[in-house]
């Protein structure tokens, strides 16, 4: 299983709700990387959850960028409590559904779903209008990602064989994904009269 950190809205979002809708000129202008979708971590597993790998992927953002992130956002997948309890998460804003499928308000829980003060607690987090505006960004910032990779380059499986083999041909994809993200900003943003003079 394949996962990748995609690269965080700024600091002065992250804590701002953002109201619905297309963004206008300025806050394109001010914000580049809000939907810049750069993957910063990205690391092959054979476990077939999500559960254990919260806490590597985080590390694998410290040593990309040198620093912890301000927010985590991740799904329901990456739920579990003994790991969000761990100290490597303080001071980091950990916002992860612990409902595969989120109830309304009021609504009676599924048998299955976690019911501690965590998962209370984390609900009352995700139903924050912060966090719920942070939480959606998610939509429109991850999952985007892997459409791409898989639907316009049409990668969808792996060629090689062999964790490490794998794991190698994971991070020369996202690295091409960066490569044509960066290219495509910069073309998408050069002045007409530099390209004619180059």
């Amino acid at each position: 299983m394949w996962r990748s950190v995609i690269w965080p809205p700024t600091a002065e979002q992250n804590h701002q709700p953002r109201k619905r809708g297309r963004p206008t000129k300025e806050e394109a202008a001010n914000h580049p990387a809000q939907d810049a979708q750069v993957i910063v971590a990205a690391e092959v597993s054979q476990q077939t959850t999500d559960r254990q790998q919260l806490l590597p992927m985080v590390q694998a953002v410290r040593e990309t960028l040198g620093s912890a992130p301000e927010t985590i956002v991740a799904d329901a997948g990456y739920w579990d409590t003994i790991s969000l309890r761990n100290p490597a998460l303080e001071g980091i804003l950990v916002l992860v559904s612990p409902d595969s499928k989120p109830q309304p308000p009021g609504a009676p829980l599924p048998p299955s779903a976690p019911n501690n003060a965590d998962a209370l607690r984390m609900r009352e987090r995700l139903s924050s209008e912060t966090g719920e505006a942070l939480y959606a960004r998610r939509k429109a910032t991850v999952e985007p990602v892997f459409g791409q990779i898989k639907e316009a380059r049409n990668i969808r499986r792996f060629r090689l064989r062999s964790l490490k083999k794998v794991a190698c041909e994971w991070k020369l994809i996202y690295a091409t994904h960066n490569l044509l993200k960066l290219f495509r900003h910069r073309t998408a943003f050069t002045p007409r009269w530099t390209l004619l003079a180059a």
